[in-house]
């Protein structure tokens, strides 16, 4: 099948990317590239010309292709005509982009209501009025945390959600803009609500708990948690996320149509999460003299607002399309420590290179606060990014959308 990932270039986007075309996919990404280009290192090509909508770049097999504003005219002629080989049409959207954590959307709120909820809407009826049969929106369990309670049980679906901070309620509000246009058996909409995801990724981030606390290990020597690290959190895998995805894209429409699907791996406090990833951080380090020992769990107060416990429940993507999560925290805390040093000693642990611990681009907030905190207006963003230099590469047949506007958002 031929897939469009929208937001694909992001952290969860470049790894599903990957797998898809490990499954026999093949894929689409349309994205801005506003949190950079370090998933696909390796081709270049050039911002597009005026002269013309798009132009395409050849790397290998993979095909690279530039689109200029404005966003939805290019994304529609993108979904809408043949780009794969002939006779093969796009079988799915899978829509990723947006802002992706609550320190962003607190810091631009105007922003990202616009990315989470209006877009995702347009981008939702493009791809329906294309004949497209699949659209899976990525949503977040972080809309079942609401200010006025706390849950000791594993919320189902069925759960009534009452988000309370901007981020959970554009994610909220784009499920709801999605699943306005499923129409079963015509435009099967599925959404797919993650618990927090870690591991390392082509783009990665250090803003995410367990990745968090790994930077921070080896960069202080300790962990911290807040208030005790008592409060109950929903984590998820990145490979995990990943098949689970391409699960729900392959899955039989009856299914999955109007569906929502909770995608954890596991639920326990930040405390235990941070003693486990410690006791296998000290354990890996054993190996390396060089390094100091032993990474230490620090108690730090909570800040306000970050006092947020739930669970979340996974059983019934389990039971309906067969998913079960294989990753671990152990798992995916050797997976963060062996891409990041095996490089560094010359060993190859996998095609991931993550990227120093000071990189600001694996901060989402960092970036943004960047490219909006200075009042810059969205054409002055949007020339910046233009001038930059892409360098982007993937092994399979793939065809890569720089999109760079969202005029008439």
């Amino acid at each position: 099948m031929l897939v469009c990932l929208v937001g694909g270039a992001g952290y969860v986007g470049s790894v599903l990317a990957r797998h898809l075309i490990d499954s026999g996919h093949q894929v689409i990404i349309v994205d801005n590239f506003l949190f950079g280009t370090k998933g696909f290192i390796g081709a270049s090509a050039s911002p597009p010309g005026e002269e013309a909508h798009w132009k395409i770049a050849h790397f290998g097999e993979t095909d690279v292709t530039l689109i200029k504003p404005d966003f939805f005219k290019e994304l529609r002629k993108a979904i809408g005509v043949n780009l794969g080989p002939p006779g093969v049409q796009i079988g799915a959207v899978v829509h990723l982009a947006g802002f992706s954590n609550d320190p962003t959307a607190e810091f631009r709120p105007d922003i990202n209501y616009e990315l989470n909820v209006t877009t995702v809407g347009k981008v939702a009826n493009a791809a329906r009025l294309a004949g497209i049969r699949r659209f899976v929106y990525a949503s977040s369990c972080s809309i079942y945390h609401s200010a006025e309670a706390e849950y000791d049980v594993e919320v189902t679906e069925k759960f009534p959600v009452k988000p309370s901070w901007h981020y959970s309620v554009s994610k909220y509000a784009g499920e709801l803009a999605s699943l306005a246009f499923n129409r079963p058996g015509e435009f099967d909409v599925v959404v797919a609500r993650k618990g927090t995801v870690c591991g390392p990724s082509y783009r990665m981030r250090y803003d995410l708990m367990l990745n968090t606390m790994f930077r921070s290990a080896m960069t202080t020597g300790a962990v911290e948690v807040h208030g005790g690290g008592w409060m109950s959190r929903p984590l998820l895998g990145i490979k995990d996320a990943a098949e689970a995805y391409r699960a729900l894209i392959e899955a039989p429409g009856e299914a999955v149509s109007g569906q929502v699907f909770n995608v954890v791996s596991q639920n326990k406090t930040v405390r235990e999460y941070a003693i486990r990833a410690v006791a296998k951080l000290n354990e890996l380090r054993k190996k390396d003299a060089s390094f100091r020992l032993p990474i230490e769990l620090v108690t730090v107060p909570t800040p306000f607002g970050l006092v947020r416990s739930y669970k979340v429940s996974a059983r019934k993507i389990k039971e309906t399309l067969g998913w079960c999560h294989e990753e671990s925290v152990e798992s995916l805390t050797e997976d963060l420590y062996n891409c990041f040093y095996s490089h560094e000693q010359g060993k190859k642990y996998s095609d991931i290179f993550l990227p120093p611990f000071d990189d600001e681009s694996t901060d989402n907030i960092r970036v943004v606060q960047k490219l909006y905190g200075s009042g810059l207006r969205r054409c002055q963003m949007t020339r910046k990014i233009e001038l930059e230099p892409h360098q982007f590469a993937l092994k399979g047949k793939m065809k890569v959308y720089f999109v760079h506007d969202f005029s008439g958002c």
